[in-house]
């Protein structure tokens, strides 16, 4: 989706873009090792309104390569792929509070990482006063109290304010009774629009 790449032109990445449906994905492993080349660094991956991509296949190319996977998850909150919950697969997992997701805050979002580099990565962009306590002495030598930007990245403070952060929480413990009746709702119509021929469910 386009917003993923809008992330990486900002990072100053360039995006190699593989586009693919759910339901013809029978050679995605082919069709991203074609897109690798020397210069790959990670392998960003969009499941698009909960049709989850594979991640299996996906995770062992990068694995082989050394590359990071990410995970946008905007449109796939509560996702579940083989028992595990979309965000947690990869390395890094992103998800959107905005208007039309699933949780929303209006605005903001929220990323998830077991890593601990990439944690104090993201703090860095964050949170510019909270490097003094981060571990890694590579980012902590850069904090200065008189600037207002870490000379490390090109932003500050990229994170959601207070008050989003507690819409979006109070909801979480609703979205996997919400995704049953979403479940629901999209069983009910599928069943009902593909009896008609010529009409085909697309996730």
């Amino acid at each position: 989706m386009a917003p993923s790449c809008f992330a990486d032109f900002g990072s100053a990445c360039h995006p190699r873009v593989l586009r693919y449906r759910p339901q013809k994905c029978l050679h995605i492993a082919e069709d991203i090792e074609r897109k690798i080349s020397s210069r790959t660094r990670a392998i960003s991956v969009v499941h698009p309104y909960g049709a989850v991509a594979p991640m299996n296949e996906i995770k062992e190319i990068a694995r082989r390569h050394n590359l990071a996977v990410i995970e946008d998850c905007s449109h796939a909150h509560g996702a579940l792929y083989k028992g595990r919950k979309v965000g947690t697969i990869g390395d890094i997992g992103c998800f959107s509070f905005q208007a039309s997701k699933l949780v929303t805050a209006i605005e903001g979002g929220v990323l998830v990482t077991d890593k601990e580099e990439y944690y104090e990565r993201a703090c860095v962009l964050g949170h510019y006063e909270r490097i003094p306590k981060l571990k890694s002495p590579h980012y902590r030598k850069y904090y200065n109290p008189e600037k207002v930007q870490a000379p490390t990245c090109f932003g500050f403070k990229y994170r959601m304010h207070p008050i989003a952060a507690a819409i979006a929480r109070v909801q979480l413990k609703h979205i996997d009774e919400w995704n049953r009746v979403r479940r629901r709702n999209l069983a009910y119509l599928t069943e009902r629009l593909t009896a008609d021929r010529g009409v085909r469910a697309t996730v």
